[in-house]
């Protein structure tokens, strides 16, 4: 079974190459996403009573939350023009 980074904002398997956020509908994705995985985060925070279980529990998450958040600022950094000229073109 794939891990949670072997997929892109919509949910779909990635083909091995690092996808990054195209567009800003995948950006509101990531972002909501990101959100889902905090909460999660937060919920395991507040109920689980063993510290190992949580961290082991929590540790794919956080990575992930990483990795979500290093993918939005590297979007956010670049111009729209940047974006645009990093698009393949729609055949």
């Amino acid at each position: 079974m794939p891990s949670l980074s072997e997929f892109d904002a919509t949910g779909e398997l990635l083909d091995g190459g690092d996808q990054m956020i195209r567009n800003d509908t995948e950006l509101q994705v990531t972002l909501e996403r990101l959100a889902r995985f905090q909460q999660q985060v937060a919920h395991l925070r507040r109920v689980e009573t063993n510290l190992v279980n949580y961290r082991l529990s929590v540790s794919g998450f956080l990575a992930e939350i990483d990795r979500m958040n290093l993918e939005v600022r590297e979007y956010l950094s670049r111009h729209p023009s940047e974006v645009e000229a990093r698009e393949p073109p729609h055949t």
